[in-house]
């Protein structure tokens, strides 16, 4: 049944979201061969990791669009609009373009038995819709792992891994080998793996994995360095130099070949917007938004708290999925809140008072339980002292309602 509105289009798409997620890249690859392949017409690079790859799909883009070429980003999840997924130099697609895809695709697999999940969809949208608008490169973040991710049907000039830590065990494994595995399943033959991978046991790992087959890897730390003089318009001043390190050196790579200016790259990376991750929205109290969602993302966001911002209290706004590691992320961010308000974003895997307080009952009388953010940040702000931070975090859920709560 054709699809006529905007609407209609998204009620489509989290119908499809509703049945979860495939790790599988079989059914992505027959839509792809009945398309006639559009995902070998553009050259691509290929971001995974734990954190970071947002970011660096964001820089990488950033630059080369500054340096003139026309550039395809697909990235996952969205903040407010599932357009963000898909863009053309920078700009979402547009609805009416959306609706013909999901349309146009529909009526052509309808043929076949190819049934395609939610993000398989959008992947098979975006590929060709970047192959149509013959985009120079395509740079594309992983959704999950990396194996069996709808998007490693791609054959990149470079693949990026940020780096490895636990998240997704349920899916991905249990240890930091198994995860790094399945992130290593973007590794192609004869193709630069570029990685910021602190740990030297995983760095071990990718160099045997790239040894057989034949692909160069360039290691931060041994092949290329991070440049602590570097300019960046995002904020995270330490985690982001290894972010734009590992985007210098894809650029450097791609230099042997394609005009990048010095400039082009400088401009880049000052002009690099990343929504939901260390985004200021409102000044007094100064309101901050941050999508971290595993241990490692806190890790990442004290440290960008204590080394990038002044402020006299500390006050948390915190919603997160139920199948995260919350007991630790509550243990790392409590000791340095003044006040701590528990949410629950409007999801069906979020984390509900009930189960919290069955296994963290400890908690029952140190934190404030608000099941709405709004009404969390509400209370939190007229409480707040003007030099106050107050930071929303846990999840990118978390922090697309909050951003709805701002516009």
């Amino acid at each position: 049944m054709p699809i006529y509105t905007y609407e209609h289009a998204l009620s489509y798409l989290f119908s499809l979201e509703k049945k979860g997620i495939t790790l599988s890249i079989e059914s992505t690859q027959e839509a792809l061969t009945y398309f006639k392949n559009p995902h070998q017409k553009f050259k691509s690079i290929l971001v995974a990791g734990t954190n970071g790859k947002g970011s660096t799909v964001a820089m990488l883009t950033s630059i080369l669009v500054q340096a003139g070429y026309k550039v395809g980003t697909y990235i996952s999840p969205h903040l407010l609009d599932v357009r963000e997924r898909i863009q053309l130099n920078q700009k979402m697609i547009s609805k009416k373009e959306l609706i013909y895809f999901i349309n146009d695709t529909n009526r052509m697999l309808a043929f076949t038995s190819i049934k395609l999940s939610f993000f398989e969809l959008m992947t098979v949208i975006a590929f060709r819709y970047f192959e149509r608008e013959k985009v120079d490169f395509a740079v594309v973040e992983v959704g999950l792992g990396g194996r069996l991710d709808s998007t490693n049907v791609l054959s990149p000039l470079a693949s990026v891994i940020t780096s490895i830590d636990f998240d997704h065990q349920r899916l991905l494994g249990n240890t930091l080998t198994k995860i790094a595995l399945e992130k290593a399943g973007i590794i192609k033959p004869k193709t630069p793996l570029v990685t910021a991978v602190a740990q030297k046991k995983i760095q071990k790992l990718f160099q045997k994995i790239c040894h057989q087959k034949q692909s160069p890897i360039y290691i931060l730390g041994k092949d290329f360095l991070s440049d602590p003089t570097l300019s960046l318009s995002l904020p995270g001043k330490y985690h982001q130099q290894k972010n734009a390190a590992c985007v210098l050196e894809v650029i450097r790579l791609l230099q042997k070949k394609w005009e990048v200016s010095k400039e082009a790259i400088q401009k880049g990376l000052l002009k690099t917007v990343w929504p939901g991750r260390l985004e200021v929205v409102q000044k007094k109290p100064k309101v901050l938004l941050d999508g971290a969602h595993n241990p490692a993302g806190v890790r990442v966001l004290l440290r960008a708290l204590k080394t990038d911002f002044q402020y006299d209290k500390l006050h948390v706004v915190f919603g997160v999925m139920a199948d995260k590691n919350y007991q630790k992320m509550f243990r790392m961010l409590l000791p340095h809140a003044d006040s701590f308000y528990f949410v629950e974003p409007p999801i069906k895997r979020a984390l509900q008072k009930p189960l919290l307080l069955e296994t963290m009952p400890e908690l029952k009388h140190k934190i404030e339980f608000c099941s709405e953010i709004p009404g969390a940040l509400s209370s939190v702000i007229s409480k707040a002292g003007r030099n106050d931070l107050v930071c929303v975090t846990g999840s990118l859920y978390t922090v697309s309602e909050a951003k709805k709560y701002f516009l």
